[in-house]
C-alpha cells in the first residue's frame, strides 16, 4: 500500500528510522500520567492538562478526528522527539473526502503490539540489552481508535547542511485508542465500558451492545470508554478486512466517553490498578494490524473465543518490563516524572 509523493507504508514493513548513532538514549512513558483527553466534551478534563508537557486533545477542541501535524510528538522511540506541537494544517486532511485513505480512521478497530524491533534498531549494537529486546515476549491486543493525527520526520542533513534527495520525509501516525477486554475496566472505573456485540450473557450495566459493521470476530468483549494508550504507527498490516463501529454507534460511545471522563480527575493514589490503564503522556511505536483476528495469533498460536484475547494490564506490564530491561528509558523520565507528581500532588509512578 503506497502513499504519494513517495511516502510509503508497507504491510509488512517497518517504516524508515533516524540513524541510531544519534539515538543511544530513549524517552519513555509513566503510565499514571494524567490522562490526555477525550475526543468530544474537552471541558470536562481541560484544566488537568499540562500543555507545557503534553498535545492534549482539549487543544484540538475544534480539530477533526483526523489531523495533521507539522513537528512530531513526545515518543518512546529513542532519541527521535522534537517536543510536543499544537501546530496543525487543519486544510490539508479532516475535511471530508480528503483524509488520505492509508489513514486508519477514528472508529477502526486494530489489533497491536509493542514494536520491540524498533526500540531494539535504536540502541547502541553493543548494548547488552539489545538481544533481549528483540526477544521480549509480547501480546497482541484490539483497541478502538479513538483519535489520530500524522506527523513528519524530515530526514537527516548531508555534511554541507542540504537534504539528500534520496531520503524522503517521513509521515508518522499516531493514534489514541481505547482497549478491547475480556473483562469490565478494575474499581473504581468497572462501569467505564459498553458490550461489543456479539454478547451472550446480560451487561452488568443498561447499555445495548456496540454494533460493528462487520460482525466481530470475538464474542463477549468489552470497549472501554476512559482506559487506552496512545500509538505510534512504525509498521503497518493491511488487510481488506476491516472492522469498525457503525456511525451512529460511534456517536453513542462518543456521549458516553464525555461522561464518564468526569470521573477521572477524582481517581487517588489507591486506584492504581485504574491509574496504570490510562492513556500516557508518550507514544509507544506498535505494529499494527487492521484484521482484528491477528489479536489471537500471538507466539504463533491460533486460538479462537475472546478467553484468547489478552486483558489490557498485561500490556502496562510489558512497558514496564521493556523498561526494566533498558535502564536508560527509566532515566530519561525523570524529569517528567517530578513535573507530573506537581500537576496530580500525588507520588509519581516510577518504572
Amino acid at each position: 500500500m503506497k502513499r504519494n509523493n513517495d511516502l510509503s507504508i508497507s504491510p509488512t514493513t517497518s517504516s524508515s528510522v533516524p540513524s541510531p548513532d544519534d539515538l543511544s538514549t530513549p524517552t519513555f512513558l509513566s503510565f499514571n500520567a494524567v490522562t490526555p483527553g477525550c475526543p468530544t466534551d474537552s471541558n470536562l478534563y481541560a484544566q488537568q492538562l499540562q500543555t507545557s508537557l503534553r498535545t492534549p486533545l482539549s487543544t484540538f477542541k475544534n480539530m477533526p478526528r483526523t489531523a495533521t501535524t507539522m513537528a512530531r510528538r513526545h515518543s518512546v522511540v529513542p532519541g527521535s522527539s522534537t517536543g510536543p506541537t499544537t501546530e496543525f494544517d487543519s486544510h490539508a486532511e479532516g475535511a471530508p473526502g480528503r483524509v488520505q485513505q492509508w489513514r486508519i480512521q477514528p472508529g477502526t478497530f486494530i489489533a497491536f503490539e509493542l514494536d520491540t524491533n524498533l526500540v531494539a534498531d535504536q540502541m547502541q549494537t553493543d548494548c547488552a540489552a539489545v538481544d533481549q529486546v528483540r526477544t521480549f515476549s509480547k501480546n497482541r491486543y484490539i483497541g478502538l481508535v479513538l483519535w489520530s493525527h500524522t506527523y513528519t520526520i524530515e530526514p537527516e542533513s548531508d555534511d554541507d547542511g542540504s537534504l539528500s534527495d534520496d531520503s524522503p520525509a517521513e509521515v508518522v501516525e499516531e493514534l489514541i485508542v481505547n482497549f478491547v477486554s475480556p473483562h469490565p475496566p478494575p474499581a473504581p472505573l468497572q462501569a467505564h465500558y459498553i458490550p461489543i456485540a456479539p454478547m451472550s450473557s446480560k451487561s452488568p450495566i443498561n447499555e445495548a451492545p456496540l454494533q460493528t459493521s462487520t460482525l466481530f470476530p470475538y464474542p463477549n468483549l468489552y470497549q472501554y470508554t476512559t482506559l487506552g494508550t496512545r500509538l505510534e504507527v512504525r509498521t503497518m498490516h493491511d488487510s481488506s478486512l476491516r472492522f469498525g463501529l457503525k456511525e451512529d454507534e460511534f456517536g453513542r460511545l462518543d456521549e458516553r466517553i464525555a461522561l464518564d471522563f468526569g470521573v477521572l480527575g477524582k481517581l487517588g493514589p489507591e486506584d492504581e490498578k485504574a491509574q496504570r490503564l490510562k492513556v500516557p503522556m508518550y507514544s509507544l511505536p506498535a505494529r499494527v494490524w487492521r484484521d482484528v483476528r491477528e489479536a489471537s495469533h500471538s507466539h504463533g498460536l491460533k486460538k479462537s473465543g475472546s478467553e484468547c484475547i489478552t486483558h489490557p494490564s498485561k500490556f502496562v506490564d510489558e512497558v514496564e518490563g521493556l523498561a526494566r530491561l533498558v535502564p536508560a528509558l527509566a532515566f530519561a523520565m525523570a524529569d517528567s516524572d517530578v513535573t507530573e507528581q506537581s500537576s496530580r500532588e500525588q507520588p509519581s509512578h516510577k518504572l
